[in-house]
């Protein structure tokens, strides 16, 4: 044991002036080739520094854009305006006092269930300017009013023009004759209109652009106005020389107050095709109102007007002007294809869809079942005591949707 010790020892003494000394001296390393290197720029889709980091704006500092719309709007349901009735049936049932054969009355305008307005030319205007950390933009939309009708006049031969109701009592569809082969000419006149308008203000703020070269998020205030009204006249000239004038009106107006958000992408360059897709929900108040009116008129040769404040669809229990307010969406689609000649210069050809869940149209604010024995000018009425037209609230959704071309102008 002791020799092993003493090995030990004299191991670590010997190998104690070995580990003091200094390492030895090494040549100097060679420096690396020099290589050339070239700075690649980040792809514009995953330029997360300054769209993550710093939250800095792309894309132009100013814009304006003009657009030119051709827009398709839903069509509206409305009862029979206009009815024409072949001459023999509608004596028939006259000189008998009983309703007309069924399918004898067919209709003139509209000639469906629905009211399919053809398309309506507008336009849009939008302007804005990115600062570095947020932009600003504006825009509004205008479709011109558009207005369709139908009428049918004559002296009662092949046919009779007619309004059509439904007697209160009964239930029975009922044809209101203009002119009657034989007794008295006439006709019977239907217009309907209708426009559409908005604007809107919006904060543009950067977003993580993963695909696209621009993506923003967008929100602000939206405003959207839809009016329109129904008119129906009715003359009646009988052979004594005394004449039956009976007008309509239902006007109603719908107001959309809201906030909104969306997001805003673009794809494309400098030069050349690119792409835009904008999608914007609105949540607010719509503002509903509708106005119904009336009048029918006697008159007699030699003697003043005799004018009573109340048509065949407009009558004291639905006369008037009804309001109320009701939470609504608002959903906007627009898609584009781009094209920049320059940076300065864009063109484009898109699809918008504007959608509006709650409004109140003049077609469905008409109640066309009537007591009868309680408008003067009418003859062989049946005894009731309902109170009928009434006014009651059918709103529906809405959706104005169409082809654009416009032209944006940046720098």
């Amino acid at each position: 044991m002791r020799a092993l010790f003493l090995v030990g020892a004299a191991g670590l003494i010997a190998a104690a002036p070995v580990a003091a000394q200094p390492p030895a001296t090494l040549p100097p390393a060679s420096p690396p080739p020099a290589v050339a290197t070239q700075e690649v720029a980040a792809e514009p889709g995953f330029d997360l520094s300054s769209r993550v980091g710093n939250w800095s704006m792309m894309g132009p500092r100013a814009w304006a854009t003009a657009e030119y719309r051709l827009i398709w709007i839903t069509g509206m349901n409305t009862p029979d305006l206009v009815q024409a009735v072949p001459t023999d049936a509608a004596v028939s049932s006259i000189q008998a006092g009983t309703a007309l054969p069924a399918g004898s009355a067919r209709r003139v305008f509209p000639q469906g269930q629905q009211l399919d307005f053809d398309p309506q030319s507008g336009f849009k205007a939008a302007a804005g300017v990115n600062f570095d950390r947020f932009g600003l933009e504006a825009s509004g939309f205008y479709l011109g009013r558009k207005t369709d009708s139908g009428e049918l006049f004559g002296n009662g031969s092949p046919n009779s023009a007619a309004v059509g109701y439904v007697q209160a009592g009964t239930g029975t569809p009922i044809a209101l004759f203009a002119s009657l082969a034989g007794d008295y000419t006439g006709g019977v006149r239907a217009t309907v209109d209708t426009q559409l308008w908005g604007v809107e203000a919006n904060v543009r703020t950067p977003c993580y652009n993963f695909l696209f070269t621009i993506n923003d998020v967008v929100s602000g205030f939206r405003y959207v106005n839809l009016e329109e009204n129904i008119r129906v006249d009715y003359r009646a000239n009988f052979n004594d020389g005394s004449t039956l004038a009976v007008t309509d009106s239902v006007r109603t107006r719908n107001q959309f107050y809201g906030g909104q958000v969306g997001l805003d992408s673009t794809i494309g360059g400098d030069y050349g095709f690119g792409a835009r897709l904008i999608t914007k929900l609105g949540l607010g108040n719509v503002r509903q109102r509708a106005e119904l009116t009336g009048s029918n008129t006697f008159t007699t040769p030699g003697l003043p007007p005799d004018v009573d404040p109340a048509g065949l669809f407009a009558r004291p229990f639905n006369q008037g002007v009804f309001t109320r307010d009701k939470f609504a969406a608002i959903l906007e689609y627009d898609g584009r294809l781009t094209y920049n000649f320059t940076p300065a210069v864009q063109v484009y050809v898109g699809y918008t869809v504007l959608f509006l869940s709650s409004v109140q149209r003049p077609g469905e604010a008409i109640d066309t079942r009537i007591n009868d024995s309680r408008v003067r000018f009418i003859a062989n009425t049946q005894p009731s005591n309902l109170n009928r037209p009434v006014f009651n609230w059918r709103a529906n959704d809405f959706t104005a949707q169409g082809i654009t071309f416009g032209a944006t102008f940046q720098y």
